[in-house]
């Protein structure tokens, strides 16, 4: 990326008449000497919407900086697609295809699954949430958040919803505050009107409402949760539950979640 910075400010510093036809904005680099001989060479660029990837918790140039920019570049006006990105990878997105909205102990697991079976799909994923300990292990698996309450508007209109592919809910009514799952699938929906919604449910009768409020899909986990409590009576009857304990076991000794 150091290197593409500098033929870009290069290219720009020899055409005048290209370089004034547009504000260039870029990603402070960061760690290596070349970046320093980058940085130098972007002295062109608008250092307000610049900022340090590190410091949102990317190690280094990532698409997921586009988010970041559409805020700045929204209040001087500029519209995303009146701006042009210039990557290393023409495969790789501008901005997370889904978002967690709300993170905890069913997100921190299904966020483990992702990571266990379908790894590609986590450079893909970015959380909106306010809590200080799921922050500080999102990070270190370079999963950015957006740190925001998710019942105010505001938060998710800076967090790109309204970009995203998917979204996902997995705090049950009980657990959120401020808000209910049917207020936010309606908001979510104002927002984003062909987003795939998934959301949860902790009360039967929840689920068709929240259909009917405009999810996509409605998860139960008290349904999934006796289907294995009837597995496991089945294994007590047929005396298999030490093969299925033995299991349980491995499954919780090998698993390194963001909330435990």
């Amino acid at each position: 990326m150091a290197n593409t910075a500098v033929e870009l400010a290069l290219a720009l510093e020899g055409n005048r008449g290209l370089a004034a036809a547009f504000l260039p904005v870029g990603l402070e680099p960061g760690h290596t000497e070349q970046a320093a001989v980058a940085a130098a060479a972007l002295s062109i660029f608008t250092r307000p919407l610049c900022f340090w990837g590190f410091a949102h918790g990317f190690g280094k140039p990532d698409p997921h900086v586009f988010c970041h920019l559409t805020t700045r570049l929204g209040l001087r006006g500029i519209r995303p697609e009146e701006t042009l990105i210039v990557g290393d990878s023409e495969t790789r997105r501008s901005c997370p295809c889904a978002r967690f909205v709300g993170f905890f102990r069913a997100a921190s697991s299904l966020l483990e699954e992702i990571q266990r079976h379908d790894p590609e799909l986590v450079a893909d994923i970015a959380v909106v949430d306010f809590s200080p300990v799921a922050r500080d292990g999102l990070l270190k698996r370079r999963v950015p958040i957006i740190y925001g309450d998710v019942s105010h508007r505001e938060t998710l209109v800076h967090a790109g919803v309204d970009k995203a592919e998917v979204l996902i809910s997995t705090v049950p009514d009980s657990l959120l505050k401020g808000t209910t799952n049917a207020r936010l699938v309606r908001l979510l929906r104002d927002l984003n009107p062909k987003a795939k919604i998934i959301v949860t449910a902790d009360v039967l009768a929840q689920a068709a409402e929240l259909l009917d409020a405009g999810a996509d899909y409605v998860n139960v986990p008290r349904l999934r949760q006796a289907g294995d409590l009837l597995e496991a009576v089945r294994a007590a009857r047929e005396e298999l539950l030490d093969e299925k304990r033995a299991a349980l076991r491995e499954i919780l000794v090998n698993r390194r979640e963001v909330l435990a």
